[in-house]
C-alpha cells in the first residue's frame, strides 16, 4: 500500500536535492546565493540565465511544445514529458552517467540500445502518462441482523447479564485477501529524430516474444508473458506502448479535452524534464479506506497528504544545467486555499532556513562529526537558503537557485552517493 500512493508528493525531488549525502570533497563550500524574495512575477516566467551548454534551456515552465494531446486520456492523472537525447548530454547528468558506467561496468545507455534498438541518442522526446493504481476492495460478506437471536432472549434473565457476541463466529478477512490486484493504467509516446529507423525494434520485439496482432486495422505488438502491455510503432519516429485498452484508444485519439491534456499542453518543451499532475483527481480516485489503511501504516505521512488534498493541480520543471534547475507550480482551486498553502510552504522552508546553519554548526563543533557528514549539511543549507516561494493569484510557485560550483558539488556528491551504494556502505550520524 505505502508503495502505491508515496508518488504523488511534488516535493520529492526537491528535498532529494536537498539531501544528498556523501562527499569527501576537501574544497570549501561556496557560500550561499543571495536568496530571491518577494517575487511577484507572473507565474512561469523568471530572469534569463545565460549558459554556454547548448543543451541547457532557461528554465521557464510554460511555453509551446509539439505534444499530440489527444493521446492524453480522462483516466490518465500525470504525465512526464522529457527529452532524453539533451537531458543525457548535460553538464550535471553526463558524469553521473559515466559513474553509473564504471561502478557497474555496464553502460546503462548502451544496455538500452542492446535491448531495443534504439540508441537514446536517437530519442528527441518521450510523453509519459499513467494513473495510481488503486487496489479494488473485494466485497464483504454482508452481516445478517441477529433479529431473530433477539426474539429468542428470555426476558427473566438479569438485565446485567452480558448477551453473547453475536459478531463472534464471524470469520476475520485475511489483510492479504481483502482487496484485489491494482489496475495499472499507462501509455507512452516516443518521438525519434528524423532520420531514425525503427525496423531494429521490430526484430528485438520478435526475438523477445512478441507477435503482431492486427486491431481496428493497426499492427499491435503483444507477447504472452506479459498480456496486458502493447505496443504499436506509428512510422519511422512515433512509438505507442502501454497498456493494451489505453494503447488502443491514445493511436485512436481519444484523448484531450480534459484537465490534465489542457495542463500538458502549456508546458514549454525547451524543458529537458516535465512533471504535470491533477493532484485532485488522484486524491479522488483513492478510497477512504486506502487512506485509512495508509494512516495505520504510515502515520507521518498523514499531514502531507492533508496538505495535498488542498492542490488542485501541480508542475515541475527540471533542467539540471540552469541556474534554476527545479521549478515547481501548485495550483490551488481558490484564493483560500492558495494563500492557507502558500503559508504552509513559506512556513517550512523558513523553518529549513533558520534550522539547517545551527544544525551546522552543532556537526562541526562535534569532533565525532563526520567530515561527509557537515559537508552534505552545509550543502543542504546553501540550497534551502536559495529556495524562493511566491504567490501569483491562485498559483504558488517554489524555485531553487543554483550556480555553477553549487552543480559541481552536487555531482561529487552523487558519484560519492554511487561509489557507496556500490561498496554496501552508508554514511552514520553521530
Amino acid at each position: 500500500m505505502r508503495n502505491i500512493y508515496c508518488y504523488r508528493h511534488v516535493l520529492t525531488l526537491l528535498v532529494t536535492v536537498l539531501f544528498i549525502a556523501g562527499c569527501d570533497s576537501e574544497e570549501e563550500v561556496p557560500p550561499p546565493l543571495p536568496p530571491i524574495v518577494g517575487d511577484t512575477t507572473a507565474a512561469g516566467t523568471t530572469t534569463e540565465v545565460i549558459d554556454t551548454a547548448s543543451t541547457t534551456p532557461v528554465t521557464n515552465l510554460h511555453g509551446s511544445n509539439s505534444v499530440d494531446t489527444s493521446v492524453i486520456l480522462a483516466d490518465f492523472q500525470f504525465a512526464v514529458l522529457a527529452r532524453p537525447t539533451k537531458l543525457m548530454t548535460s553538464k550535471l547528468v553526463t558524469p553521473i552517467m559515466e559513474a553509473l558506467s564504471i561502478s557497474s561496468n555496464q553502460d546503462p545507455l548502451s544496455q538500452l540500445q542492446a535491448q531495443t534498438g534504439i540508441a537514446v541518442s536517437q530519442i528527441d522526446q518521450v510523453l509519459v502518462l499513467g494513473s495510481i493504481p488503486i487496489p479494488e476492495p473485494i466485497n464483504e460478506p454482508a452481516i445478517d441482523e441477529p433479529q431473530e437471536t433477539l426474539q429468542t432472549i428470555d426476558p427473566t434473565l438479569d438485565e446485567a447479564q452480558p448477551v453473547p457476541d453475536q459478531c463472534e463466529s464471524e470469520p476475520e478477512l485475511d489483510e492479504d485477501m481483502d482487496q484485489k490486484p491494482p489496475i495499472a493504467k499507462y501509455g507512452a509516446v516516443i518521438t525519434l529524430l528524423q532520420g531514425a529507423n525503427t525496423d531494429t525494434l521490430n526484430d528485438k520485439l520478435r526475438d523477445s516474444g512478441f507477435e503482431v496482432t492486427t486491431v481496428d486495422d493497426m499492427d499491435i505488438w503483444q507477447t504472452n508473458f506479459l498480456p496486458e502491455f502493447a505496443v504499436h510503432i506509428k512510422d519511422n519516429s512515433t512509438i505507442l506502448l502501454g497498456t493494451k485498452p489505453e494503447l488502443l484508444q491514445m493511436v485512436a485519439g481519444k484523448g484531450g479535452g480534459n484537465p490534465l491534456a489542457e495542463l500538458v499542453s502549456t508546458l514549454s518543451g525547451d524543458n529537458l524534464l516535465a512533471i504535470a499532475s491533477e493532484t485532485k483527481s488522484v486524491f479522488d480516485s483513492i478510497p477512504n479506506w486506502a487512506f485509512d489503511r495508509l494512516a495505520v501504516e504510515t502515520p507521518q505521512i498523514a499531514p502531507i497528504i492533508t496538505f495535498m488534498k488542498k492542490v488542485s493541480s501541480s508542475a515541475i520543471a527540471i533542467n539540471p544545467d540552469s541556474d534554476t534547475p527545479i521549478f515547481i507550480e501548485l495550483m490551488a482551486p481558490d484564493e483560500e486555499t492558495t494563500i492557507d498553502v502558500f503559508t504552509q510552504i513559506n512556513f517550512f522552508v523558513s523553518l529549513g532556513k533558520s534550522i539547517l546553519p545551527n544544525q551546522v554548526l552543532q556537526f562541526e563543533a562535534n569532533p565525532n562529526a563526520e567530515p561527509e557528514i557537515i559537508e552534505a549539511l552545509k550543502m543542504a543549507d546553501t540550497l534551502v537558503q536559495n529556495i524562493s516561494v511566491t504567490k501569483t493569484d491562485n498559483t504558488i510557485t517554489v524555485s531553487l537557485k543554483t550556480n555553477s560550483e553549487l552543480r559541481e558539488q552536487i555531482i561529487k556528491f552523487i558519484k560519492i552517493g554511487i561509489k557507496n551504494a556500490q561498496d554496501g556502505s552508508a554514511l552514520e550520524l553521530p
